[in-house]
């Protein structure tokens, strides 16, 4: 409760004058804010009684009396917690009785500032809470009112534990979705690289084995609840609504990577004699077949991996391996620190080799925020819409210290490089692209002139809380 007063830079002065600054006694040995706390708890209860009685001989509740008994009750929780609060300091001396319970303009009663931040810091919607301020403080100074007023449309920026939480939650809803894959791929608004052989006649819906599809909605069940989701990775799947053999994933790749933060989408197909055999997958997300992410990521679309079939090492086993793994292998595997290494013969341990890694990692770096970042932001892969725009809002501010992050070591490194391409990884980087495109991306965040019909303005940008914690001035939009 004091955490929450000391974090409003309006009404903590008054809260300090009111309890720290008084000297002396009523004449009924009672200091006045203990008996401002007593009539403003005695008149909520029978608040809360008689709210609670309007509403049982009322059939449908107006949004107003719910509103109404919500402040009622915290009133009441509040006052008993600063009641509590007030106790142990004055038996801890810290805080003494005051005798004047006005502010130090002599305006506002202690009654006003509790009653404020009940509103303040509810869970109702601020047009609600600013009209409660007004009804129960409309005879207050207009020089606090409108502070406070103002203070009401933000809360508190989220600590990092919150924010964390919060991207979890508003990313969750977009781990497993059915979609119109095929209808997709047949109007043309999304590519799908196996479209010619699902719609063949020897892959209808006919011929189909009924084994093999309860086998696979066992398994796409299973990835509603098994699907990572977390704050500094996620995996994401869509399913057509008809065909549960077509899917597409989205990886969203891990931080402490040079694919930090970008979006990685997957076209999949489980052939006629999965599980036996292991699915098909390709990499869709290539600037149109210019980009290689990695030796094992062809811009072609081809995945190297072991479990494919389509790189040395242990391989597809029936009966046991899943899709789930494969989308796990690409994340942990692919996507690492050091994605150099991942070409078979080369060693770490030699000095020139390492030089060549890091070259490849600026690459790799400069790609993932042009291709993988800049490139979903301004036009997203359709199916994941929803799930990639939710991710560059929620990640926001995570997302721009990245971006300083990475001009940072580019302009480290910017004298070292000789800007050929190493290992046909990535794309050409310097300090200065990697800047360009940097400030691309601010833009997208942050526009300095903000269009009414700008999407990415309003996509980004209409959540004020957000905005708010990095200290950007954009203007505020919603959709």
């Amino acid at each position: 409760m004091l955490d929450t007063f000391a974090a409003s830079p309006f009404y903590v002065p008054f809260l300090l004058h009111n309890l720290l600054e008084g000297n002396g006694l009523p004449d009924d040995g009672k200091a006045t804010c203990d008996a401002l706390l007593d009539i403003l708890n005695t008149k909520a209860v029978i608040m809360v009684r008689s709210q609670k009685k309007m509403a049982a001989k009322s059939e449908d509740a107006t949004n107003e009396e719910a509103d109404t008994l919500a402040i009622c009750e915290k009133i009441v929780a509040t006052s008993d917690k600063v009641t509590k609060a007030i106790k142990e300091g004055r038996e801890s001396g810290v805080v003494v009785n005051p005798a004047n319970e006005t502010t130090s303009k002599g305006e506002i009663p202690f009654v006003w500032i509790l009653c404020i931040s009940c509103v303040l810091y509810s869970s109702i919607s601020p047009p609600s809470s600013q009209l409660y301020i007004t009804d129960m403080a409309g005879s207050g100074p207009t020089h606090l009112m409108n502070a406070l007023l103002e203070e009401a449309k933000f809360k508190p920026p989220p600590t990092a534990k919150e924010e964390h939480e919060s991207y979890i939650k508003g990313m969750t809803v977009h781990r497993l979705n059915h979609v119109e894959i095929i209808k997709a791929a047949k109007e043309s608004t999304t590519p799908y690289k196996y479209y010619n052989e699902v719609t063949g006649t020897a892959s209808s819906a006919s011929g189909i084995n009924k084994k093999r599809m309860v086998h696979i909605a066992s398994e796409i069940a299973g990835l509603s609840a098994d699907l990572p989701v977390e704050w500094y990775s996620g995996i994401y799947v869509r399913v057509d609504e008809d065909r549960p053999d077509v899917l597409k994933a989205c990886i969203i790749a891990p931080e402490g990577t040079p694919y930090e933060n970008g979006c990685f989408e997957f076209d999949i197909l489980l052939p006629l004699d999965y599980p036996n055999v292991p699915p098909k997958v390709q990499i869709i997300t290539t600037n149109h077949g210019s980009v290689r992410f990695n030796p094992n990521l062809y811009n072609g679309g081809k995945v190297c991996l072991s479990l494919l079939g389509t790189w040395s090492g242990p391989g597809w086993i029936p009966g046991t391996s899943t899709l789930l793994q494969v989308l796990l292998s690409i994340q942990s595997l692919i996507f690492v620190d050091k994605p150099y290494f991942n070409e078979p013969g080369y060693n770490a341990s030699c000095a020139s080799q390492q030089k060549q890694s890091d070259t490849y990692d600026r690459q790799i770096r400069a790609a993932t925020l042009k291709v993988a970042m800049l490139g979903q932001m301004q036009k997203p892969s359709p199916l994941f819409e929803d799930c990639m725009n939710d991710h560059f809002r929620l990640k926001k501010r995570r997302i721009l210290e990245q971006l300083d992050e990475w001009e940072a070591l580019e302009e480290k490194n910017d004298k070292s490089y000789s800007g050929a391409l190493v290992a046909g990884g990535g794309i050409r980087s310097t300090h200065k692209i990697v800047k360009e495109i940097c400030d691309e991306i601010r833009n997208v965040y942050d526009p300095k002139e903000v269009d009414s019909d700008d999407e990415d303005a309003i996509r980004y940008n209409d959540y004020p809380n957000y905005c708010r914690i990095t200290g950007a001035d954009a203007k505020q939009t919603s959709s």
